[in-house]
């Protein structure tokens, strides 16, 4: 993600989306932390927002999500974002159900 000038109202609006982003990470970090997708062993307990979140380590799922995120930010530039939902889904048999979907 690139900084526009803050000064503008662009700039200022880049800012917001930027802002966004880090904390629609930080907030799936931490939800895929706490709801045990992953083991809590690899995440890291850190302060974003002055609060405290858990912040994935493993390259393969933090490359993942970072690759998510910049689709994020990249569509919210273009202002065709209108909700944010992470999808939680397990394993059940051969099949896979929806075991919690949460709006950001």
């Amino acid at each position: 993600m690139k900084s526009a000038s803050s000064g503008t109202s662009e700039g200022k609006e880049i800012r917001l989306i930027e802002s966004t982003c880090e904390f629609i990470e930080a907030a799936v970090h931490t939800i895929l932390c706490i709801r045990g997708v992953y083991p809590r062993v690899i995440f890291k307990a850190m302060q974003k927002f002055n609060a405290p979140v858990r912040m994935g380590r493993h390259t393969k799922l933090t490359n993942y999500k970072s690759d998510v995120v910049e689709g994020l930010y990249q569509t919210m530039k273009k202002g065709i974002v209108h909700k944010v939902e992470l999808l939680i889904l397990k394993q059940v048999g051969k099949s896979q159900t929806l075991a919690e979907n949460i709006y950001i």
